[in-house]
């Protein structure tokens, strides 16, 4: 299925509701015009479709939708300071800049983690590219960042995330940011 479809018919309710008004306008306009029996259960199944689709939208979860759910998930952790929630999300053979295999780096995480009081940790901007059981996520990340005795000040960073199925669900097992907005580096 194309990813435009993958987006209209299970991910997006914001590009599915305005497809569904218009298709309810086409399908009430022809009722109005014919008036048969015809065309009243037209828009009744034209409604229940509608409908069905959205609760199918509901109950569906697409790879998209689970790593980038993982992310969010991972960025909550990082703010609440949560290591080992942060590691639930690494494969064991992670790899990130100079640390490999996941006991370092998350002794990185535990380092950087007390170190700095990071808040308001936000993602978005989302690119996500599924590939069989591999991926590859890129985002933007913001951060409020305080370290002790410095004023806080915010952090943009752009993420390029390596990701495998397994059997526990997507993890991350190469992962690499650049400081900088949307491309901007400082």
């Amino acid at each position: 299925m194309s990813p435009f479809l993958t987006r209209l018919l299970f991910e997006d309710l914001s590009v599915l509701l305005p497809v569904e008004v218009v298709v309810l306008a086409i399908v009430v306009g022809v009722y109005r015009r014919m008036r048969t029996r015809g065309s009243r259960g037209a828009v009744w199944i034209a409604l229940g479709v509608c409908v069905g689709l959205v609760a199918l939208q509901q109950l569906i979860v697409t790879d998209r939708e689970a790593i980038r759910a993982m992310v969010e998930r991972m960025a909550d952790a990082v703010q609440e300071g949560d290591v080992n929630s942060l590691g639930e999300h690494f494969a064991d053979d992670v790899v990130f800049e100079n640390d490999q295999g996941k006991p370092a780096v998350l002794q990185r995480a535990r380092i950087v983690l007390q170190q700095y009081d990071i808040n308001t940790a936000r993602v978005s901007g989302f690119t996500i590219e599924v590939d069989g059981d591999d991926a590859a996520a890129d985002f933007q990340a913001m951060a409020d960042v305080r370290g002790s005795g410095e004023p806080s000040y915010n952090v943009p960073t752009r993420w390029k995330l390596q990701c495998r199925r397994g059997p526990l669900g997507w993890r991350v097992y190469r992962a690499k940011y650049e400081l900088g907005l949307a491309g901007f580096r400082f």
